[in-house]
């Protein structure tokens, strides 16, 4: 009983370590699917980056109350609803390769207003800031993870959306520590200008690849 219960963990093992080979191929293979995994990974770092600080400076450096602060990070997160609601509208107008291009590329500058927030009329800068930058990543990834779905054979989805996700989630940690040791040196109002112009510049690397050409993202014949 125990070889089996052993030759069955050993099988397993082989077959998941082939699955995960399965999805790497593809993610790697795809041009399309590799800059953008590359983007994600590298936007996950900077945003959780710019994210692990922004309490600290909306109530320390900003000088905002706790109250003040939770409710301007409320109207921020309205922008993640309202890219939500017009992603596909925007799609159907302009193309849905062009709108994760817009979403990401486009509206990244506008994260760099945060850094410029103040008490009073100045906060302005941190809600249209935020409004927007939340707005066009979700904007964007409403359209792109339509097109992985509906694009990639359902037998290997899983093991493509495992295979990015352990790239866009593996980075998580990464910024957060990144952003926390750049604040205890440098400041907190510095290290949101690094991590959200890092934002920016990556963004760029969805110009690699052929999504600049495109119109659409394509379809499954």
């Amino acid at each position: 009983m125990v070889r089996q219960v052993g030759a069955g963990c050993s099988a397993s093992r082989r077959h998941l370590r082939r699955e995960i080979a399965e999805g790497l191929a593809v993610v790697i293979g795809d041009p399309l699917l590799r800059v953008n995994t590359i983007f994600g990974g590298l936007a996950n770092f900077v945003l959780t980056g710019y994210q692990a600080v922004l309490i600290v400076y909306l109530v320390r450096v900003v000088g905002l109350s706790p109250g003040l602060a939770g409710a301007a990070l409320a109207l921020s997160a309205l922008g993640g609803v309202l890219g939500a609601l017009v992603a596909r509208r925007v799609a159907a107008r302009i193309g849905t390769a062009r709108t994760v291009l817009a979403s990401k590329l486009g509206l990244a500058p506008f994260g760099l207003l945060i850094p410029l927030a103040d008490r009073g009329p100045g906060l302005a800068a941190f809600l249209l800031g935020s409004i927007v930058l939340v707005g066009g990543i979700v904007a964007g990834n409403v359209v792109w993870s339509g097109f992985v779905q509906s694009y990639y054979p359902a037998e290997i989805l899983g093991r493509v959306s495992t295979s990015v996700q352990f790239f866009n989630y593996g980075a998580i940690p990464a910024g957060a520590v990144a952003a926390g040791e750049m604040a205890s040196h440098l400041g907190v109002r510095p290290t949101l200008w690094i991590m959200l112009a890092g934002l920016v510049l990556s963004s760029w690397v969805l110009l690699l690849g052929p999504l600049r050409r495109l119109r659409d993202l394509p379809s499954r014949s």
